[in-house]
């Protein structure tokens, strides 16, 4: 009997199936907020009972199981919240083929032969975008197998999508342990600049380093005197505050946090992005101290908003206290 299980990893999200018989069909289903027509389709024709897993909660490998990424839009340099973490260190430990590995994979590999497909399809169509949903099985010897696109494609050149699909062809996985992987990997292909509301979307990790570790440090030492024991524990108590402190923003909530404990958190919903700004309403009862009040509608990202971009990977948040404080992309 399949048991599906459904975890997260920094992020990026999905299903595996694990105590697989030799036999039994692999279903793979899209995270929440809803199940895709096909991979609902799958799991209806296979039977698969559905377990939700706490995240962390990796199973040891099976014969087969399943992994449902986020969509991955093309036009990052690098795909979001994709490097190794413990979540990753767990699916290894537990014999599985890491979904950071697949990714980096068909990042290193196939990516730009995809923006080439998408590039050759825009000289048809100027217009053309849409998202191409990349199933295929990543067999024992860690080749592509039985690639195709699946249903829920809506790039409207099936040349395109033909030729996407072949790129898959040619790349080279870790070996996994079982019978293989069963893999649905959405890519978005568009052009034109990404939204801000996609970009300020990840974990931001507090940047403790030039100007803001020397102004820490300069404080420091004056409350600190002539002690320079005294100095030191000061400062490595900063370090280890700093390390812990990031922002966490998803496409409704925002949080700030120092480790395992909530500095605040706000719910909001967005109401427009217009000439770089992205304008967004606070909803509920925020949590913690929160500098935003209930209703409040305030600009979270551009060049004169709570956020600014330094690039793909780095934002710069202006306190009112201490000046510009830097977060860089985890």
């Amino acid at each position: 009997m399949n048991t599906l299980a459904r975890v997260s990893v920094l992020g990026v999200s999905f299903a595996c199936v694990g105590a697989c018989s030799g036999s039994a069909k692999v279903a793979v289903v899209k995270a929440p907020p809803a199940a895709s027509a096909e991979a609902a389709e799958s799991a209806e024709a296979s039977d698969v009972p559905l377990e939700k897993v706490a995240p962390g909660a990796v199973k040891p490998a099976a014969a087969s199981y399943g992994y449902d990424f986020d969509e991955d839009d093309l036009r990052w340099k690098r795909p979001r919240n994709a490097r190794p973490d413990d979540e990753n260190a767990k699916a290894r430990e537990a014999g599985r083929l890491p979904p950071a590995d697949i990714q980096a994979a068909l990042r290193a590999q196939a990516a730009s032969k995809m923006l080439g497909c998408y590039d050759e399809g825009k000289k048809r169509d100027p217009k053309l975008n849409g998202t191409i949903v990349l199933r295929f099985t990543v067999t024992p010897e860690g080749k592509a197998a039985l690639a195709r696109a699946g249903e829920s494609t809506d790039l409207a050149d099936a040349v395109a999508v033909g030729c996407v699909v072949q790129t898959l062809s040619g790349v080279t996985f870790p070996k996994p342990a079982g019978s293989g992987v069963t893999v649905l990997y959405p890519v978005k292909l568009a052009s034109g600049p990404i939204p801000l509301a996609e970009r300020v979307v990840g974990t931001w990790k507090f940047d403790f380093t030039g100007e803001r570790r020397a102004k820490v440090e300069a404080d420091l030492k004056k409350k600190a005197g002539k002690d320079a024991k005294k100095l030191e524990k000061l400062m490595k108590d900063a370090e280890a505050e700093a390390a812990a402190s990031r922002f966490e923003i998803t496409r409704n909530t925002i949080a700030s946090k120092v480790g395992d404990q909530v500095l605040f958190r706000v719910s909001y919903q967005q109401v427009g992005e217009k000439d770089g700004a992205l304008t967004v309403k606070i909803t509920g009862k925020p949590d913690g101290h929160a500098p935003m009040a209930p209703g409040a509608e305030i600009v979270l990202a551009g060049d004169k908003g709570m956020l600014s971009f330094e690039g793909d990977d780095a934002i710069v948040m202006r306190d009112p206290k201490k000046g510009a404080l830097r977060f860089n992309r985890q």
